[in-house]
This record gives C-alpha cells, structure tokens and sequence, in this order.
C-alpha cells in the first residue's frame, strides 16, 4: 500500500501553518489512516529533515493557487542504503502515475533523480528529461551518466538549464552536442529567459538542484556565488509547472535547516510557483484539434527543407512539424517565435536539427 512507504506527518511540525488564506489549509494531510487517491492532482513527497523545514515556509504562502487538489503525502521512509530509497521512490513516482497525480518531491543533497527517470520504464513513450544545474557532469556513477545509459533505453533528449560556462568542459559540451542534447548556459538564459520555455514544455522528468541558484539569494546553504537569482529560478518552475508534459518535479541540492529562513522560504516559493504553473495549464498541444492553429509553412534553402510552424490561438505557443521521411510519423517539436524568425531568414533552428537527427 502506497502509505506503508511514509512517516505520517506530525501536526506539531505544522503548527500555525495552515491558517485561513494559505495553501496549507487547503493540502490534506497523510495522517496515518485510509486515504482515497482518486481526487487528487498534486501530491508532496518529503526526503529528509529538510522537507519539515520547508513545510512550514510552504503552507505560510498564499491559497491563490485556484482549486488545487494536493495530498502532503509525509516523508518517505529513509534507510542507510540509497539504492534501496531509490527504488522505493520509482515505486511511489508509479503508484501516483497510475492515478494520475503529478509528484513533487522535496529532497536533500542526494541526487536521486535517476530513480525518478526509472518510474518512467514501463509508460511505453520516450521520455525528456529538464535539469536545472549549475554543472553538467558524466562521471562514473553520476545520475545524468546513469541516466543516458540506462537500459532499456528510452530516452529521447536531455535539456541542462542554468549551467555555468566554468563549470562545464569542452569534453562535456561536445558529447551534449554530439547527442543532440540542449544545454542551456546561465548566460543565454539570462538574455532571453522565455527561451527555456519550449524545453521544459517537452520534457516529462523535471528535477531542480538549488545549487543552481545563487548563494546569496538562498542564504548560503551552499557556496557557489554565481547562479539564478530567486525570480529566475521561479520564473523556471512556473514555466515547468505550466508544461502540460511534465508529470513529476524533484527538487534537491542542499540541506535547508530550521535556522535558514531565507533558504526555506525561497525553497518554498519554487514549489509554488510550479503548483500555480500547474493550475494554469492549458492543453492546447497540436496532437489533436488543428483547426485551433495557425499553420506557416516555411521553405528553406530553396525547397530542401519545408518547415511547418504551427502557433496556438489559445496560448499564442509555437510548434514545429516533424514528419518522417515517408510522412507515416508526426512529432511537434515546442519551439518559440524566434524559431520561427530564423527559418523565415533562411536558417534551420537548432530545436528542429537536433529533432531530426534523432528521428530521422
């Protein structure tokens, strides 16, 4: 049974947290007894201490999240043995997919966000998986590395955003190319942050290392003094939220003990604002009514290529067409306008090239 895997909540944890006007009022709480899945969107899983301490920042903010349906399912049982926790998270990540509740996991240090990839081996579809770090890395053992080789594989791309150009080698960068994945540097992020959008409106697997963000702005639970700033980093989760794709977010990277407020509510606030992401999703994906499209047909490099832009009337989002080489496949690729500016100058967008490679 789904609740034998979770410490129920202690209510003194919570005390003067679930007041009138708050979000806390509105979560239902794992109490230890029978609970019915079956009206729920939402459920909070905890990992750690970190998670209590999180809680009581979370449950603090606004209720002006829509009628959210969340379950605050406790913390997970922890044993000394992390491949054990992690299967038992693969578990959990499955049981709420199978009633179709979105997870999001308030983690620690560990990166166990490749068991939260493993929940995805039996849903028959290629995933995309949404990494926000500061660092890119594919040493022995890493999750990424475990991620990519994971069999069987079913995989479809990997999008790293917020990374730090000196923290990332050539050696990595290339092979990142090479795969076709996206790696999305803090720089171009900060200059056109709307463009992180597409890539978290693919991806399936979203996973948050707070050392992505700066330390000054999380009150030094770590020491890497560059990153997102607080909005930046909202501003990712809200994105994430509102992508109709995304059906688990998992966010770790650095303990958040009782004595940092700062850390917990900000913590707090990236959960929110995915949560408030999530209430404003509009499912408006061109895999059905195309009539609620707009269609530019788009000729490049005098008729070698024909690209098709399709732009939502309801969201005013971007898609590219991708058929297969005897049109038999259709895959819409989410893009932005800017894609579009390109291919109208006569240029293949990267999203689209890379798409191809894999496909065709």
């Amino acid at each position: 049974m789904l609740l034998d895997y979770f410490e129920p909540i202690n209510s003194a944890v919570l005390k003067n947290a679930r007041n009138d006007g708050t979000v806390g009022k509105q979560i239902r709480l794992n109490d230890g007894k029978s609970i019915s899945l079956d009206h729920f969107q939402i459920a909070l899983i905890g990992m750690g201490e970190s998670a209590d301490n999180v809680r009581k920042h979370l449950y603090n903010l606004s209720d002006n999240l829509g009628p959210a349906r969340i379950l605050d399912l406790g913390n997970l049982r922890i044993t000394d043995d992390e491949k054990n926790n992690g299967f038992g998270l693969t578990q959990v990540i499955q049981e709420l997919h199978n009633e179709a509740i979105v997870p999001i996991i308030i983690g620690e240090t560990a990166d166990l966000s490749y068991y939260q990839y493993r929940a995805y081996e039996n849903e028959r579809a290629m995933c995309e998986v949404a990494r926000i770090e500061a660092k890119v890395s594919l040493e022995e053992n890493s999750t990424l590395r475990n991620i990519i080789l994971h069999q069987p594989n079913y995989l479809f791309n990997v999008t790293s955003i917020g990374v730090q150009m000196h923290y990332i080698s050539t050696t990595i960068e290339t092979y990142m190319n090479e795969m076709c994945f996206d790696v999305m540097r803090l720089g171009q992020f900060r200059d056109a942050p709307y463009e992180s959008e597409p890539f978290l409106r693919s991806a399936d697997i979203f996973s948050f290392d707070i050392n992505a963000i700066q330390a000054n702005d999380i009150n030094y639970a770590h020491m890497q003094p560059n990153g997102l700033t607080a909005d930046e980093a909202c501003r990712i989760t809200r994105y994430a939220g509102i992508s109709n794709q995304i059906s688990s977010a998992y966010f770790y990277g650095a303990p958040i003990d009782k004595k940092n407020n700062m850390g917990g509510e900000l913590y707090a606030q990236l959960i929110w604002y995915f949560i408030q992401g999530y209430m404003s999703r509009r499912y408006d994906d061109p895999d059905g009514d195309l009539n609620n499209f707009t269609i530019y047909n788009t000729p490049l490099m005098d008729g070698k290529y024909n690209l098709k832009f399709l732009k939502s009337h309801f969201s005013e989002r971007w898609w590219l067409q991708l058929d297969d080489e005897n049109n038999l496949n259709k895959k819409f690729i989410s893009c932005s306008y800017s894609d579009y500016v390109r291919a109208s100058r006569d240029e293949l967008p990267d999203r689209w090239w890379k798409a191809y490679q894999k496909l065709m």
